[in-house]
């Protein structure tokens, strides 16, 4: 009885670790281009995490927890690549940002990685959307309306369009241009005047150009 008892525990086990794996869908994609100029646009996805590639290809991560179902329309010349990615999710009763008049769709549970080669200029476009910048050595431009920002490391050039949302920046040997409007900038954890600039000589640089936006740097000293 106890073995009849544990073969079925197991087989029920087995079938939601299934169901987990089932449910889950991760695409992965290789993208060869020369181009300089790459722009990606979404729509439905809640993370974007953008790295330095190891090699001169765009490779693209996309997880789709929830199996909503994913368009990609990726389209590239010898100038620009353009990468549109947007989600199938049902939007039945969408929230509204009282403060800023837009729409807040619920989660989408979609994340995606893009790796991207050093050098390239880069520009994001987005509604409500997350970001993460880890490392990455180029010019980065992130146009969105509301989301958080974390930027991990710095060491090209990022600039970020903000209209509602938080910036995180941890920095070392940077050039600053922080300005928000109506939210607040914390330095190191003290409390700054918008807005903050700070000049050095040669490194990386970090423009932020916020209206209700709180923003929060960690700084490191150059040795």
């Amino acid at each position: 009885m106890l073995f009849c008892f544990m073969v079925k525990y197991l087989s029920i086990l087995f079938l939601c670790c299934f169901s987990i794996v089932n449910a889950q869908q991760k695409t992965h994609k290789t993208i060869s281009s020369d181009a300089p100029f790459i722009e990606i646009h979404t729509k439905g996805v809640d993370l974007l995490k953008i790295e330095t590639s190891k090699t001169n290809n765009i490779e693209l991560i996309l997880t789709d927890d929830d199996n909503i179902g994913v368009i990609e329309n990726i389209s590239c010349n010898d100038y620009n690549c353009v990468l549109k990615i947007e989600t199938q999710l049902k939007i039945v009763n969408a929230t509204t940002d009282k403060m800023n008049q837009f729409s807040l769709p619920p989660p989408s549970n979609v994340s995606i990685t893009i790796k991207i080669p050093k050098d390239k200029k880069v520009t994001v476009f987005g509604g409500l959307l997350d970001v993460e910048e880890n490392n990455y050595n180029g010019i980065l431009r992130l146009l969105i309306d509301k989301g958080i920002v974390r930027i991990k490391k710095n060491h090209g050039i990022t600039e970020i369009d903000l209209l509602s949302g938080a910036v995180f920046a941890n920095t070392k040997n940077t050039d600053l241009h922080i300005k928000s409007r109506k939210g607040t900038i914390i330095k190191n954890g003290e409390k700054v005047k918008s807005p903050l600039k700070e000049k050095v000589k040669k490194g990386a640089k970090l423009i932020v150009k916020s209206v209700y936006v709180n923003v929060e740097l960690i700084t490191e000293e150059t040795q």
